[in-house]
């Protein structure tokens, strides 16, 4: 910092400073003023610069300064608040600064030298900070898009495919998914990371608690989800969100197929078997199981599952039919099945069609934007819902044990 001696006043002090005379120095006409310490006019040495008070510094400034001489020109250094130095500290600085100027080195340099490099090594160590908060963030962005792509998210998808496509299955998956997949330790891992070795073990799991089928069907739909990861890049029918999944290999595929819990049994009714199931179903309370289990028989012999998904729009009265739509398998529409209505079946299928569009009306009335309005009207249902299969399922294991326990007939595989 370099002052020029004619824009202020200035005040020699033959005696030289003294920590009272320091404290009671002040600026003079409101100007700049300067006292030195009993330095010469030609080389002054340690001085104090008195700055007027102003809106930056509502006390003023006093600082202390060194003079001296440097290729022929007089250099002004400050040292800075005097309050942060004592005299003798002071002079001891300005004594080594005027020999540093004898000698021809301006100080001022190295000063900025410094300064340079501090200023360096703060800059480096911000940079350095922020580098490690872009890597943080980065990697914090990485692990939630890591997210999107997990086991459970492409499972997901999956059902979403199946639901989208009206398939059945859709809801099957889904429940095995949520009850075996999803709270498996495999459920938060990168669909693409997961192994072979991976799902074997959540498939173990299922079978050691005595669910073989289950495994089975839970290691299709796994197989099923995988293939049509694979299929997105290539096939425009698949939705393109499962590009991002970046699947290269299907790990289910390469699992056990567990072939001997798929295994379809052979056994049948004999007619004297079937004729006491009829009887015991026919006198069984009416729930509601028993009419869809009644038309499952006397349809010649039609699968619940695909029964009960039969809706009140599917039931032509006036013809005499009922039409079954079979969606399983990789078809986009399902097959029709339209079977006659004749004798009982009629008689049955009448009085529930008649009591479910009593319902069904009613339900328009309460809520005319629900599915009732839409004609989603399920034939075989409870409170609005479509019975489960699985209600069926029991209701004829009721049955069956009833059949054991009367010594009916021992139907062990029944």
């Amino acid at each position: 910092m370099k002052d020029t001696v004619g824009q202020s006043k200035s005040s020699e002090l033959p005696t030289g400073f003294t920590a009272e005379r320091v404290g009671k120095f002040e600026c003079k006409n409101g100007t700049a003023t300067f006292f030195w310490d009993g330095g010469t006019r030609g080389v002054r040495g340690l001085g104090i610069k008195c700055t007027p008070k102003n809106q930056r510094h509502p006390r003023g400034t006093k600082t202390y300064v060194v003079e001296g001489r440097l290729d022929g020109k007089t250099v002004r250094i400050s040292l800075g608040d005097v309050r942060r130095w004592t005299l003798e500290r002071a002079r001891r600085r300005a004594a080594r600064l005027r020999l540093l100027l004898e000698e021809g080195i301006d100080p001022r340099v190295k000063r900025r030298q410094r300064t340079e490099k501090r200023k360096a090594a703060e800059a480096a160590a911000v940079a350095k900070v922020e580098s490690a908060d872009r890597a943080a963030t980065a990697a914090q962005q990485a692990a939630q898009e890591a997210a999107r792509f997990i086991l459970k998210a492409l499972c997901e998808q999956y059902v979403t495919h199946l639901k989208a496509a009206g398939k059945p299955s859709g809801r099957d998956a889904a429940s095995l998914f949520r009850t075996h997949v999803y709270k498996s330790r495999f459920a938060d891992r990168p669909a693409r990371e997961v192994t072979a070795r991976d799902l074997t073990e959540l498939l173990r799991g299922i079978i050691e608690a005595g669910h073989g089928r289950t495994a089975a069907k839970t290691r299709s739909f796994l197989r099923a989800s995988y293939q049509l990861a694979l299929r997105a890049e290539l096939d425009a029918t698949v939705p393109a969100a499962l590009m991002a999944f970046s699947i290269a290999a299907n790990p289910a595929a390469s699992t056990n197929a567990l072939a001997r819990f798929n295994a379809t049994r052979d056994r049948t009714l004999s007619a004297d078997e079937l004729r006491h199931y009829l009887t015991r179903l026919r006198a069984s309370p009416d729930t509601v199981a028993k009419i869809p289990l009644l038309l499952c028989l006397l349809l010649g012999g039609q699968r619940p599952a695909q029964l009960v998904r039969v809706t009140i729009a599917d039931v032509d009265l006036a013809a005499g039919t009922i039409t079954l739509r079979d969606g399983k398998g990789k078809r986009q529409r399902p097959r029709l099945h339209v079977l006659p209505l004749v004798g009982e079946t009629h008689t049955l299928a009448s009085e529930l069609y008649e009591r479910r569009c009593r319902q069904a009306e009613q339900a328009r009335k309460d809520d005319p934007e629900g599915p009732a309005a839409h004609g989603d009207v399920p034939l075989f249902a409870l409170a609005n819902h479509r019975v489960d299969p699985a209600t069926l399922s029991g209701a004829v294991r009721v049955i069956r044990r009833a059949m054991i326990v009367a010594a009916d007939r021992k139907l062990t595989h029944f």
